[in-house]
């Protein structure tokens, strides 16, 4: 039986959202989307116990069609695989959970 996978999750998010003056309420911009800092860590990290455990390192993401550029951009610091499994990333956390862990859960 080999070792699983050591995965990465990843969240396309607004890296610069500007603020509704009226309401305090983030407004979404059309250009700044991207990984955060946060994100490119937990990729490391991955690699680093993927190396140590003898086994792969794959960086996934559930979001929309426009993170390939940027998964791509991860994906070539070295990961066996990069995984975007199209979502609608504004449809919150909790869908996204569910959407990763079908990917991510177990295999039979």
């Amino acid at each position: 039986m080999s070792e699983a996978s050591i995965a990465a999750c990843v969240k396309w998010v607004d890296l610069h959202p500007g603020v509704d003056p009226a309401t305090a309420l983030p407004e979404p911009s059309a250009h700044s989307w991207g990984f955060s800092e946060a994100d490119r860590a937990a990729l490391e990290v991955a690699l680093r116990l993927a190396e140590a455990r003898g086994t792969e390192a794959v960086v996934v993401c559930a979001g929309p069609l426009e993170a390939r550029r940027c998964l791509a951009e991860l994906a070539a610091s070295g990961p066996a695989r990069a995984v975007l499994v199209e979502h609608d990333h504004q449809s919150g956390p909790g869908t996204s959970g569910v959407v990763l862990a079908g990917v991510l859960g177990p295999r039979h």
